[in-house]
């Protein structure tokens, strides 16, 4: 695999009016692509897509940004490409990365637009030692109100040919149960993955409490210490996913 290409649409993102503190809240929604597994699967990767966050009691932050993970840190950068980027209006948006013709590193796009390059990406290596993970990560789902998001994937064979992920070569990952009478929100996804043969779509959602729970009754999450460059401190607000993987 040489290219991941996703596309969902800039869903809006709800956030409640409790005084979170310092704790971290948000959503993610991700396309990430790690081009060599041949050590860890969760070796040096490429993560791009739609981020949302609480900033205060009534204020959030929306749009999309793309991360670079190496084994020696990591690096985000915001994106500002396309038309209207940051708006939840409901537009489709495209997200991809490609390995560069020359060497082991990867251009990044957003609707088509050029927005940055990796520096420490490893190998290719032939056969089936790399993936892609399509999917939904959300910190403090009880303070946040996710909609439907239906994610497509596709990835660039060697050949430089964008075919499907067949559904032998699916897994799922989804870390709180599914939405049901005795898994009530916001404690739980709702997900369903579209196939036959081939991937197709994978809807996601993280619904709030209905009817939603008063500020003043939620717990406050503790508050949280910065994050290392090395990306591996433990989160005091655990994030909760739900995630499809080729490999």
């Amino acid at each position: 695999m040489i290219g991941g290409f996703a596309t969902w649409r800039n869903v809006p993102i709800t956030f409640d009016h409790a005084d979170t503190g310092s704790a971290t809240v948000q959503a993610l929604n991700y396309l990430r692509v790690t081009p060599n597994t041949s050590s860890s699967p969760d070796g040096p990767n490429i993560e791009i897509g739609l981020y949302a966050q609480k900033t205060g009691r009534t204020t959030n932050s929306y749009g999309p940004r793309w991360t670079e993970l190496t084994s020696s840190g990591g690096r985000t950068k915001a994106i500002t490409a396309g038309v209207d980027p940051s708006k939840p209006n409901k537009r489709n948006h495209t997200y991809m990365t490609v390995r560069q013709d020359h060497g082991n590193q990867w251009d990044v796009l957003y609707d088509f637009n050029k927005v940055g390059s990796t520096t420490s990406q490893l190998k290719v290596l032939g056969g089936a030692t790399n993936r892609i993970d399509v999917g939904l990560e959300v910190t403090g789902p009880q303070y946040i109100d996710v909609p439907a998001i239906s994610n497509r994937m596709q990835y660039m064979t060697g050949n430089k040919v964008w075919e499907r992920v067949a559904t032998r070569n699916v897994a799922k990952s989804v870390t709180l149960p599914t939405c049901s009478s005795s898994s009530r929100p916001p404690s739980c996804f709702t997900t369903k993955l579209t196939d036959s043969t081939n991937f197709t779509q994978w809807t996601v959602s993280s619904p709030a409490s209905t009817p939603p729970l008063s500020p003043r009754r939620l717990p406050r999450p503790p508050a949280c210490p910065p994050r290392s460059t090395a990306w591996t401190s433990k989160p005091c607000n655990p994030a909760w996913t739900t995630t499809l993987t080729a490999a």
